[in-house]
């Protein structure tokens, strides 16, 4: 399982993977902050949730309305992938799958 510090390097990994053909990403510093704070568009916080739900295997029946918006913090992503994902990853293996879809 990833500790808290490992799951704030995947949300600024993938948000930044996400970002970096449009303009600067901004990392979120700790996992109280929102996601909106990394600047990320609605098209690039869709592709964050899909890359994330991708990622830890969540179900996309597991998905409800206001699951996937900007105004989450760090600490509600992380519970709730930790509610509902199917599969881990360390922030290494994370970057290697990555690869995959560049």
């Amino acid at each position: 399982m990833l500790s808290d510090n490992d799951f704030l390097e995947v949300i600024n990994f993938i948000g930044s993977q996400e970002k970096k053909a449009r303009s600067n990403f901004i990392p979120l510093e700790t996992l109280e902050d929102p996601l909106s704070a990394t600047e990320l568009d609605s098209l690039g916080v869709m592709m964050f949730y899909v890359l994330l739900d991708e990622f830890f295997g969540i179900p996309d029946e597991s998905i409800e309305e206001g699951d996937t918006v900007s105004s989450k913090t760090g600490k509600d992503i992380l519970k709730f992938v930790l509610a509902h994902q199917t599969k881990g990853f360390t922030i290494e293996e994370l970057q290697e799958t990555f690869k995959q879809y560049k």
